[in-house]
């Protein structure tokens, strides 16, 4: 996993210092688990358990390394066979055989989801007060900490044959004079 090793447990991201320098910080993604809301004027809100928000900061972001592996585990199994027969001084005979199979999985962080809408009086007054008005286009991104994290594996067999003859053969050109 990535969050067992020092240089690779978190997520760097970096933010630009009032001096103009740049520093690097242990962030993430802003689709975190609990919501994250985008208003038309640049609000970025941080939805609470309570359905709260508070303006989203630095400390907020999503640290996908925690779930994520660093290396992906594989196992590999390599086979080969090469025959060769001469059946005669001008005839050679061959074959060749690979076999190769491949295991390997990788798990990432939880999967991140957005949509737009607009923000109507059903939806209740909970972001007005942050600057968002009925009418609004809002774009809303989470994690989809409820499903898990997103796996896959894959197996892959490699099969190749080949069969053949080599001939030799000798020409003879026959010259005719005008």
């Amino acid at each position: 996993m990535r969050s067992d090793r020092d240089f690779f447990n978190c997520s760097v991201s970096e933010r630009k210092l009032e001096d103009g320098s740049i520093e690097l910080y242990c962030g993430g993604s802003s689709y975190t688990p609990g919501g994250h809301v985008w208003g038309p004027n640049g609000e970025s809100l941080q939805s609470n358990r309570d359905n709260s928000f508070d303006d989203f900061i630095d400390e907020d972001k999503y640290n996908y390394s925690e779930e994520s592996y660093l290396s992906t585990p594989m196992k590999r199994l390599n086979l080969k066979g090469i025959a060769n027969f001469e059946y005669s001084d001008d005839t050679n005979l061959f074959s060749e055989f690979t076999y190769a199979k491949r295991c390997s999985g990788q798990q990432m962080a939880l999967q991140p989801v957005w949509f737009d809408f607009t923000y109507e009086e059903s939806m209740g007054d909970s972001l007005v007060e942050h600057g968002i008005n009925y009418r609004d286009s809002v774009s809303y991104g989470r994690r989809m900490s409820d499903t898990g994290t997103r796996d896959f594996s894959q197996v892959v067999d490699t099969v190749l044959t080949v069969i053949g003859a080599e001939v030799y053969l000798i020409t003879i050109g026959l010259g005719m004079q005008r």
